[in-house]
């Protein structure tokens, strides 16, 4: 492992034992996505996530994510969004994703971590939402020049504020290059709060 991968790696433990320790109140349910296969974006290039749909038993959302590849194995974003259930919640918040592993002969498997913070813009409720999820996905070049990407992982969902938790399975599929700069993504959340969420990526 080089000097490089090892710093980055005391980075990613150090950022999610930081978020554990933060956390004032046991994990908690919020509506919340993933939507991230493990592969992070290129180093100094950035896409926009539209997501008009997040379905979830009660309750309808929808947000955006503007993400930045602060390097080939590690991206930030910012998010904004809101839900609609009981008078409607604007949410705003930010968080990072980390490819660990990228497939190759010898693991045939992309292993990334994802972490936001994510904060609802009203006196009620929550202070904040947390959520660390590990992946795993594999990437299928197909002969259209397009790919397919199926991830799965587990998502924990931090309630700041209020009592609770809940842990989600999480399965997806990513579809690359639909169109000349747009990629497809649906996932399920299935568990204590299951919830679908389908986007759309535009690559700059």
């Amino acid at each position: 492992m080089t000097m490089r991968n090892r710093l980055l790696t005391s980075s990613l433990f150090t950022l999610v034992t930081l978020t554990l320790l933060t956390a004032s109140a046991p994990p908690a349910a919020a509506q919340t996505v993933v939507l991230f296969d493990g592969r992070t974006y290129d180093m100094g290039h950035a896409r926009v996530l539209l997501v008009p749909a997040v379905v979830t038993g009660n309750d309808y959302g929808l947000l955006g994510r503007l993400e930045y590849g602060v390097t080939d194995h590690f991206n930030l974003f910012a998010h904004l969004g809101g839900e609609f259930n009981g008078g409607g919640t604007a949410l705003a918040g930010a968080g990072w994703m980390a490819t660990l592993h990228r497939q190759s002969d010898a693991l045939p498997l992309n292993i990334g971590l994802f972490n936001s913070w994510i904060f609802p813009l009203k006196t009620a409720g929550p202070d904040a939402f947390i959520t660390i999820s590990p992946v795993l996905s594999h990437r299928f070049e197909r002969s259209t020049g397009s790919a397919l990407v199926p991830y799965g992982g587990l998502a924990a969902i931090l309630k700041i504020g209020s009592p609770g938790t809940d842990v989600n399975a999480v399965l997806g599929l990513k579809v690359e290059r639909i169109a000349a700069q747009w990629d497809f993504i649906a996932e399920l959340q299935a568990g204590e709060k299951s919830q679908f969420a389908l986007g759309f990526f535009y690559r700059f």
